[in-house]
């Protein structure tokens, strides 16, 4: 079948092949990082707790999330010392990164790697 249809009351066109964003790279880590999205996600501030961050030992809390284009941006407090590799984890509860022409949310991810 295939092509777009917008569902009533839906602010959002919903096409039949429509994928939930995925993450494909983080980068930054420390005070600020980014997560990259495999396609445009509805641009707006994101729940803060949603995210997690560990990175140079460190837990992070997030202190600030929004989306742009196919990235969110995310600036980070330290908390405590936890070791193991650098990674960021998104909670998706309530799941607010959203697919701008599919409509469909992230899934929940834990321990995305993050690139130098």
């Amino acid at each position: 079948m295939g092509g777009i249809r917008t569902p009533s009351g839906s602010p959002f066109s919903v096409s039949d092949d429509a994928t939930a964003p995925v993450p494909v790279m983080a980068t930054g880590g420390g005070a600020e990082g980014v997560v990259t999205f495999d396609q445009s996600i509805v641009a707006g501030e994101l729940d803060t707790l949603n995210w997690t961050q560990v990175h140079s030992g460190f837990g992070w809390v997030c202190d600030f999330a929004e989306a742009v284009g196919n990235q969110v941006l995310l600036e980070w407090s330290p908390t405590e010392i936890t070791g193991g590799p650098d990674r960021v984890s998104y909670d998706a509860a309530p799941a607010d990164v959203i697919g701008s022409v599919g409509g469909l949310p992230a899934a929940a991810f834990a321990d995305f790697p993050i690139l130098p």
